[in-house]
């Protein structure tokens, strides 16, 4: 625990606290909506594509593309390295440590056979989606778009000049790791909810008449119907559990 981990801590729980989310949910209907198409038109997962979408828009400010889009591969290739260069012990740590220096995943990756393509690829997911933010802050702010590192910049931008390549090189840090804690987890919390649905047909049928008889058909339940929802609600613990 040192300085720097406290001030990581404080970004991600700033943007990410119970009370700071609901602003971000108008972006998620967006993002749900525009996975549903996709599955439908292509039965293929899309669970990475809206994994990274989610993430990007809440931590960047960032309009992903419904498919395709070129930041997926940057994300992905990140992510299959630190899951490459992962032990079982290193797990451990990060798991007790949550908000560990993204220099350690750094000195991870130099350990590996491909050190300079880990380096340049954790380097890409940092800097890339952060340059974005810097050329579309106004832009974003006019539309009413948040996000964590832009209004993190704001703040800095009224800080004095010696103190500010600290902060950025801070929340640089604490955004990419948004990004890596987000995406396996997204992924998996959806792929957990698609087999149990296709291995237990009863409880997916049984959860559709209740947002049936209380949704209808017309439209798709929002976050406000959620507490009109009790049995979709347990099946949404039982998969997070």
């Amino acid at each position: 625990y040192g300085d720097e981990w406290r001030r990581c801590q404080r970004l991600l729980h700033q943007t990410f606290r119970p009370d700071s989310v609901p602003k971000f949910r108008p972006m998620q209907i967006k993002r749900e909506h525009e996975m549903i198409v996709n599955l439908i038109d292509d039965p293929h997962c899309h669970f990475a594509t809206f994994s990274t979408s989610i993430t990007m828009s809440a931590t960047y400010g960032r309009q992903t593309s419904p498919r395709d889009d070129p930041l997926l591969p940057i994300t992905e290739n990140a992510v299959a390295l630190a899951f490459q260069a992962m032990t079982l012990e290193r797990a451990i740590l990060l798991k007790k440590f949550p908000f560990c220096e993204l220099n350690y995943f750094s000195r991870i990756f130099n350990q590996t056979r491909c050190s300079q393509t880990s380096a340049n690829c954790m380097r890409e997911m940092t800097d890339v989606p952060f340059q974005y933010v810097q050329e579309h802050m106004a832009e974003n702010s006019a539309l009413g778009q948040f996000s964590m590192v832009a209004e993190n910049l704001q703040r800095i931008e009224k800080q004095d000049q010696t103190s500010r390549p600290l902060f950025e090189g801070t929340l640089k840090k604490a955004a990419s790791t948004a990004i890596l804690g987000s995406y396996e987890t997204i992924i998996s919390v959806l792929t957990v909810f698609a087999l149990a649905m296709v291995s237990y047909p009863n409880v997916q049928k049984r959860a559709q008449v209740e947002i049936d008889s209380v949704v209808g058909r017309d439209r798709l339940p929002t976050f406000e119907d959620r507490a009109s929802l009790p049995y979709v609600e347990s099946v949404l613990r039982d998969t997070l559990r």
